[in-house]
């Protein structure tokens, strides 16, 4: 019997996914600078799930070291 073989993500999706929790943790800080802490809150709440979604999915996979989207050697 074969193992299951284990899901992978690529550099590109680990770029995007790091990207995006630290776009929303800089909007968290620009509603409390605006005064808008319930805004805040939502939207802090909403990225930490995103935050933790995506650690549970790297350590659950194999990471693929390759830039295809982001980088073209031929250019």
């Amino acid at each position: 019997m074969t193992k299951p073989k284990k899901p992978t993500i690529t550099l590109d999706e680990m770029t995007t996914e790091i990207a995006s929790v630290i776009t929303g943790f800089e909007l968290v800080q620009d509603f409390v600078l605006d005064g808008d802490v319930e805004q805040a809150k939502l939207i802090y709440k909403q990225t930490l799930e995103q935050a933790k979604r995506f650690g549970w999915r790297l350590a659950a996979s194999a990471v693929e070291p390759c830039y295809v989207q982001c980088f073209d050697p031929n250019c």
